[in-house]
């Protein structure tokens, strides 16, 4: 079994199943640990299932889980969004860090300021290089209001 994935699927002291669906199973049905063939009953939300050592380094009885444990990390887990900066030096906009800002009322400025800086040189961004892409991105966020803090709940104010 991949170490990595091991651990992506363990806890500490055991494997975690939290927020289990209700279609899955019902208050006093079976839960079944498909990754050991380990079977548990509980009528709770959150589920932490606690294994001894020589449980947690047993072979895996199930095969589906087999066939994803013998496979590579990047396989399992492909890194398709590399983040904020694209391999070639741009700008991901997909990335979920800047994506809600793309897709705000002012995501055109939004994205107009952030290519600029990223295709300037860090003496000219000193010199002032963007400054007018940024400004039309902060004027539009003014305008549009479309940044502005939720209300806050009448009920929270009062404690």
């Amino acid at each position: 079994m991949s170490e990595s994935l091991l651990q992506a699927l363990s806890g500490r002291n055991g494997f975690v199943l939290a927020d289990a669906p209700e279609n899955v199973a019902t208050c006093g049905g079976w839960w079944r640990l498909r990754l050991l063939g380990l079977i548990m009953s509980e009528c709770t939300k959150y589920m932490v299932f606690y294994l001894t050592e020589s449980e947690y380094w047993s072979d895996i009885k199930d095969e589906y889980i087999q066939r994803i444990a013998d496979m590579d990390p990047n396989d399992v887990y492909p890194s398709n969004n590399p983040g904020p900066t694209k391999p070639d030096g741009s700008v991901n906009f997909e990335c979920h860090c800047v994506g809600h800002l793309v897709a705000s009322p002012c995501g055109y400025e939004f994205r107009e300021a952030i290519t600029c800086q990223k295709a300037s040189t860090e003496e000219e961004l000193e010199a002032g290089a963007c400054g007018d892409q940024l400004l039309a991105f902060m004027e539009c966020a003014m305008r549009t209001q479309c940044f502005k803090m939720a209300p806050k709940d009448e009920e929270n104010d009062s404690s």
